[in-house]
């Protein structure tokens, strides 16, 4: 499906499917006993009115887009992809190996390709169309052979032989179909019920809602339409005709325009295929890297907020004095707090961050007015020369409290027009809301995220690329809230918050984390995956502390080691590799759990020390991340 009209088209064929299974149209054959007929828009007044003045009555079904709704939601690069095909090619070769003098084709083409033979090292390849036989493509084969080469092969009817010592190696493949997305757009569309009774109407408007939700086209993403949900049901009686009784169901889909394209397999050791795709090192190019940036975690700066104080209380035994802050100061074995932040504090932070080679930091609001403590004001107000972007994240639970989110967007859009401000790779700003709880408002997300891009469109900001951000990875909520209807972009999870049994390797997180990414990119949303640099909550867990509620089953007995720096190094490394190879991750961006949330025991800040700061995490980030300019991709 590439069109509305195609959407449209296939809903009402659907439907007709599940009323008419048989292709019966006859009164009394149909699957719901009922008489219906189906359409593409409106039905005619004096049509319609007859109808449902008929005896027995006859209903109507038009299905329509609904006016206003259409929303472009592109968002994916224009990369050529392959578009999966198990078309049989028709032809083989046999006798195809390294010590064979002859190769033998067999078949008939059912699909174009190419064929041909290696020698030596050089490729003889033909262009094969459909219906060419393997007599006639051996034939061409060999004229190729006698028009650029010294040889002089053997051809009798599909075999071709050598008479010396050269080695001869066949190949042949169907052509690949690639596609790539030009644009995305969401609509919703309207599938109106008449009948002349509300039984009759009751009856078919159940037909209409087994027939979409159990189609497997239209339940199943495909590449160029995403999975048709259920929005709403709206009455629409007006009393205006008595025998008229009418019912709205609103759908919502996702597709796509894309264009398609054949080009040859790579069968050959080297040489130009065409002017698109290159084989070997000629067809390298440069791929941007990945942005990743860290989620900070500001409970460091002061004594002044609560959160301050608990997590100060919680690392105070001498057993975490290798996960304190920079800002700690120790005046005795018990007693533990952190000084003032001041600019010089905060600008040696940009630099540490300049030096691991993290693109950006994620700042969280904890309120409406505070972002924990003043640590982004003085970001904003630092002078340090090329200091890494940063981007803003907001929870759902600030959201739903405001009777208005005025006051929010006011503040955001004076941080969004800061020229440090982070863009993904399709130029958007990068915008989190946070979410923990299984219990939200989809008017109020969508209320406050339509404000915000209103108010980013009114100050000719570009556009927002809303990523939700569930705060612990739930695949079951994972899956609610990428089908919930939320206007989002893209979808992302902040940590993996499993508890371990025992004392468990680092590796394990790891591993839990790239199961999380594959699976997350099994929804078929745009998602922004998350490395973790740590987890391990026993300075919580032993002095528990009113802001940070254990989670259920957590003992002292079970943690996460902490990583080594070439562990830490190699998880780095496979989230930059997942984020290239996955269509998933069109923004080209991941983040890392987190920059400094010592307490729980994730960190690649610098850490407190006597003599001075401890960087084994940032030298070891900065060994992966600044060690590549440019990456090369071969075809």
């Amino acid at each position: 499906m590439a069109s509305i009209a195609d959407i449209e088209e296939k809903i009402a064929t659907e439907i007709s499917r599940y009323i008419y299974p048989d292709n019966l149209t006859v009164y009394g054959e149909s699957s719901i006993n009922q008489n219906v007929k189906i359409c593409r828009g409106w039905p005619q007044e004096t049509e319609l009115g007859k109808d449902m003045m008929s005896s027995p009555g006859t209903s109507w079904v038009a299905i329509n887009q609904k006016s206003g709704s259409a929303k472009n939601t592109t968002r994916y690069n224009r990369r050529w992809q392959t578009l999966e095909d198990d078309t049989n090619f028709g032809l083989q070769v046999t006798d195809a190996s390294e010590a064979s003098n002859a190769v033998t084709f067999l078949g008939t083409a059912y699909t174009s390709g190419v064929a041909g033979v290696i020698i030596d090292g050089t490729a003889y390849p033909v262009p094969v169309q459909i219906g060419y036989t393997a007599e006639l493509i051996t034939q061409n084969i060999c004229k190729l052979i006698n028009s650029v080469s010294l040889l002089s092969p053997d051809c009798s009817g599909s075999k071709i032989s050598l008479d010396n010592d050269s080695k001869i190696i066949g190949r042949c493949a169907k052509n690949i179909q690639l596609y790539r997305e030009l644009s995305r757009s969401s609509i919703a569309i309207c599938v109106s019920i008449f009948s002349p009774s509300i039984i009759q109407r009751d009856k078919i408007e159940n037909a209409v809602m087994d027939a979409l939700l159990s189609s497997d086209e239209l339940s199943t993403p495909s590449f160029d339409h995403g999975a048709i949900s259920f929005l709403n049901r709206e009455i629409n009686d007006t009393n205006l005709n008595a025998n008229t009784y009418r019912v709205d169901l609103i759908w919502n889909i996702e597709f796509s325009i894309i264009e398609t394209m054949l080009t040859p397999p790579v069968l050959w050791p080297g040489g130009e295929v065409n002017s698109l795709m290159q084989i070997g090192l000629k067809g390298a190019k440069t791929l941007t890297p990945p942005m990743i940036g860290a989620l900070r975690f500001d409970a460091w700066y002061g004594m002044t907020t609560d959160v301050e104080k608990q997590c100060a209380a919680a690392l105070s035994n001498a057993q975490w004095s290798d996960r304190l802050p920079l800002t700690a100061q120790i005046t005795d074995s018990t007693s533990l707090s952190w000084s003032v932040i001041t600019q010089d504090v905060m600008d040696a932070e940009i630099n540490y961050a300049i030096d691991s080679g993290i693109s950006f930091w994620v700042f969280n609001r904890f309120s409406i007015d505070n972002w924990l403590t003043d640590a982004i004001n003085f970001y904003i107000n630092s002078q340090v020369e090329n200091k890494i972007k940063f981007c803003l994240s907001t929870p759902y639970s600030i959201i739903e409290s405001l009777s208005t989110n005025d006051k929010i967007i006011e503040t955001d859009l004076t941080l969004l027009e800061n020229d440090n401000y982070i863009k993904t790779s399709l130029g958007e700003y990068l915008y989190f809301i946070v979410l923990n709880s299984t219990q939200i408002s989809l008017n109020i997300i969508n209320k406050y995220i339509t404000n915000l891009r209103n108010a980013c469109k009114k100050s000719n900001l570009p556009n927002l690329y809303i990523t939700i951000l569930i705060d612990s990875i739930n695949y079951e909520y994972f899956f609610d809230v990428a089908n919930s209807g939320i206007d989002f972009d893209s979808i992302s999870f902040q940590k993996i918050s499993s508890i371990p049994s025992g004392d468990t390797s680092y590796t394990k997180l790891t591993h839990a984390c790239e199961i999380a990414w594959k699976k997350a990119s099994q929804t078929g949303f745009p998602i922004i995956p998350t490395a973790m640099a740590g987890w391990d909550r026993r300075p919580l867990i032993d002095n528990p502390q009113p802001l940070f509620p254990l989670i259920g089953g957590e003992t002292t007995g079970g943690f996460y080691e902490q990583p080594q720096s070439e562990e830490l190094v190699s998880h780095i490394k496979m989230l930059e590799n997942f984020i290239i190879d996955n269509d998933s991750c069109p923004s080209n961006i991941g983040l890392i759990f987190s920059w400094n949330n010592f307490v729980e025991g994730s960190w690649i800040s610098p850490t407190y020390s006597q003599n001075k700061p401890e960087i084994d995490r940032i030298n070891a980030v900065n060994s992966i991340l600044s060690s590549i300019s440019d990456f090369e991709i071969f075809n």
